[in-house]
């Protein structure tokens, strides 16, 4: 491993609260409250519970591959044609995630900041520094995500209590209302964060001390802590009705914020909360595709400005933010979740047909 390119189990924990946090903390939030309206909240605990599952799953999946890369493991055990096309594959899925970062970030700035602005060149501008970034070693993205990380959580905890008294929390009752049937249908919206988990096995060269079962349980729990916030904080100042017309009701929360007489209309603070967490998520994503198309030795500088392209082109397309909403909550979301979990169990039937082979010889 090289030293100058590792980060502590730790540093990984801090980096997965920040890339998943943004999806958890933001993109969520909406359809969350649109599906299950007051009873969301239970939602997001069972997606927790879940999620418990899911991180047991992956445990045993990371000592099956004695506690290698993913593709590390696969080099000298699968077909070289084999490796290349799965390498491919979660690339692919890769760019989505970072394009839908990218388009959600870019809609934020383009309503509420320069609308004036061809949206095109606020996703090259912040792009081509995530790519920077990204291209770099994770012990910097490491460093840079913990003094963002620090002011983050500050401005959580401040916007969470000076909004104290708008909050009626009277509109989370009664629960089961509608019955159980949407809050069951909505655990998928939440739990395509948690699955995100899995990202730390494609990093595992990286990691310089173990990962264990603490560590990802820490991590989900704060996660879910960082969805139940905004998630309980747009019910009980906006009531479910008004929340769900919300785009972006974790943002909307800075709205109410003021300080005595003087001082309000701080919600540029919430700017910087979304930046900052748009920023480390793709310029990780940037970085796993980097490390990926080591493992399968296809990595040039080519092929990421070409990646950095796709990116910017998906998440600047000319579809209204209407229909775009109801494809990313509806496929986007769901797909996330459906997608990593058929590609652990797909790694997990090589890993079956590999050991049963060597049995046989």
């Amino acid at each position: 491993m090289n030293t100058l390119d590792s980060i502590t189990n730790k540093q990984m924990m801090l980096i997965l609260i920040t890339v998943i946090g943004l999806n958890n903390h933001v993109f969520v939030i909406s359809p969350l409250v649109q599906h299950a309206g007051k009873d969301s909240w239970i939602s997001v605990i069972l997606s927790f519970l879940l999620s418990i599952v899911w991180i047991i799953l992956l445990l045993v999946f990371q000592k099956s591959i004695n506690n290698e890369g993913i593709f590390e493991w696969l080099r000298f055990k699968v077909n070289k044609k084999i490796i290349i096309i799965l390498g491919i594959i979660f690339i692919l899925f890769l760019i989505n995630l970072s394009a839908i970062t990218l388009r959600e970030t870019i809609a934020l700035i383009n309503v509420g900041y320069l609308p004036e602005t061809p949206k095109w060149i606020v996703a090259c501008i912040f792009s081509i520094v995530c790519l920077y970034f990204g291209g770099s070693k994770l012990g910097t993205i490491s460093i840079i995500n913990i003094l963002l990380l620090i002011f983050v959580v500050c401005l959580g905890f401040f916007v969470a209590f000076t909004n104290m008294e708008h909050k009626d929390y009277s509109l989370l009752l009664p629960i089961f209302e509608n019955g159980y049937s949407p809050i069951l249908k909505s655990i998928i919206f939440p739990y395509s964060g948690m699955t995100e988990l899995m990202l730390f096995l494609f990093l595992k060269k990286r990691i310089n001390t173990p990962v264990k079962f603490r560590h990802l349980f820490i991590t989900s729990f704060i996660l879910m802590g960082l969805t139940l916030g905004p998630l309980i904080g747009a019910i009980t100042e906006f009531d479910e009705v008004e929340a769900s017309y919300q785009r972006f009701p974790a943002f909307e929360e800075w709205g109410l914020v003021s300080i005595g007489d003087f001082i309000e209309h701080v919600s540029f603070l919430a700017l910087y909360q979304w930046l900052a967490g748009a920023f480390i998520r793709i310029s990780l994503f940037f970085y796993t595709i980097k490390e990926v198309l080591l493992e399968i030795n296809l990595y040039s500088k080519w092929c990421l400005f070409v990646i950095l392209f796709i990116v910017i082109g998906y998440a600047v397309y000319p579809i209204s933010d209407i229909h775009y909403s109801n494809v990313l909550w509806n496929i986007l979301l769901p797909f996330t979740t459906y997608f990593l979990i058929s590609f652990l169990l797909l790694l997990s039937l090589f890993i079956l047909v590999l050991h049963k082979r060597r049995i046989n010889v």
